[in-house]
């Protein structure tokens, strides 16, 4: 794309790539489930992630059909799905999160008992590696799931929420095992982010950059170890202190 660089009063026309984004619309049992901008790549992975991340399905085997083009994707279910009461239950989480009430999270994620060190430096190395999209554009974030008997997958997107979805879809149809897997982030630790993790029954959340006290607060309802700042081999525990392999 062409544009203009202006730079200490210089100025000058220069080509410089920018990151496409595009509206992508999922329906599931005929209604809308969300409307959000997408970067074209991994689309079923993102939709069955999402259906993950957002507590409407636990397993593959929930899904009857599904279908893509290019701006949307439908789903069948073999059962009923009431998306607004799918909604208030996630929203009543992020709600009490917010006001430092009780939070009513029953599903624990109880996965990996052992965390090293060396495991989070080296799996946010690869993080930082691995965004190609990133380094040419700088418009996109990016996730990376981590098993250590299958290994890592990694998705960039426009949306730090999208970047979840992909990986934690592309973990699924790897069949790995998320309840033994790390995922790392490139996005705030906010409560929309970590509910994700939670739900989709990930121990371990790390990301490059903050956390917000709602997602803390997720974290710690659902027995997660939340780590942040994770940058320069060095980072923040913020709940599920157990898990570290370290003298503190």
């Amino acid at each position: 794309m062409r544009v203009l660089r202006v730079d200490a009063g210089d100025s000058r026309f220069i080509c410089d790539e920018v990151v496409e984004d595009v509206l992508f619309s999922i329906y599931v049992n005929n209604q809308s489930l969300i409307q959000v901008m997408i970067y074209d790549q991994y689309l079923e992975e993102l939709v069955i992630g999402h259906l993950f991340t957002n507590n409407i399905i636990q397993s593959l085997d929930e899904i009857y059909e599904l279908t893509i083009d290019d701006t949307s994707a439908r789903v069948e279910l073999i059962t009923d799905l009431d998306i607004a009461l799918s909604q208030d239950q996630k929203n009543t989480i992020l709600e009490k999160a917010s006001t430092g009430r009780d939070i009513p999270f029953t599903r624990k994620n109880n996965g990996i008992s052992e965390l090293e060190q060396d495991t989070v430096n080296s799996i946010m190395d690869e993080l930082n590696q691995r965004g190609k999209i990133f380094s040419s554009t700088g418009g996109t974030h990016s996730a990376l799931i981590y098993n250590e008997k299958m290994g890592t997958v990694f998705a960039e997107d426009v949306g730090r929420f999208n970047t979840i979805d992909k990986v934690v879809g592309i973990s699924h149809m790897k069949n790995f095992d998320l309840g033994e897997s790390i995922l790392t982030t490139s996005g705030r630790l906010s409560g929309e982010m970590v509910i994700k993790a939670a739900f989709a029954g990930i121990p371990v959340m790390c990301s490059i950059s903050a956390p917000m006290r709602t997602g803390v607060r997720v974290a710690e309802a659902s027995d997660m170890t939340l780590i942040g700042f994770a940058r320069n081999r060095r980072f923040n525990v913020y709940s599920g202190f157990n898990r570290l392999k370290a003298s503190v």
